[in-house]
C-alpha cells in the first residue's frame, strides 16, 4: 500500500520536483527572501486605524506591524545569513 502511494506521489510532484532541483541554490535563497520580505514590507503601509482596529488601546505592543517583523526578522537573517 505504500509504495502505491509513494508512486502515485512521485508520479504528481515528480515534475515540480525536477524544476525546483534545477533552480540554483543561491536564487531559491533570494526568492525565499523576496516571500518573506513582500509581506512584511507591505504592512508598513498598512494605517494605524487598521492595526488597531478591536484592539482596546493603542499601546506599541499591541501593534501587529512591529509583531509582523518580529516573527520574521528571524528567518530573514536565516535566509541571507546562511552560507
Amino acid at each position: 500500500m505504500t509504495d502505491l502511494i509513494r508512486s502515485a506521489i512521485e508520479l504528481v510532484l515528480g515534475p515540480f520536483d525536477a524544476l525546483l532541483s534545477a533552480v540554483p541554490l543561491q536564487h531559491a535563497r533570494w526568492f525565499a527572501l523576496a516571500l518573506l520580505l513582500i509581506p512584511a514590507l507591505a504592512t508598513l503601509r498598512a494605517s494605524r486605524e487598521f492595526v488597531f482596529r478591536g484592539a482596546p488601546d493603542q499601546k506599541p505592543w499591541r501593534d501587529l506591524r512591529i509583531w509582523v517583523w518580529v516573527v520574521i526578522l528571524p528567518y530573514v537573517l536565516i535566509y541571507a545569513l546562511a552560507p
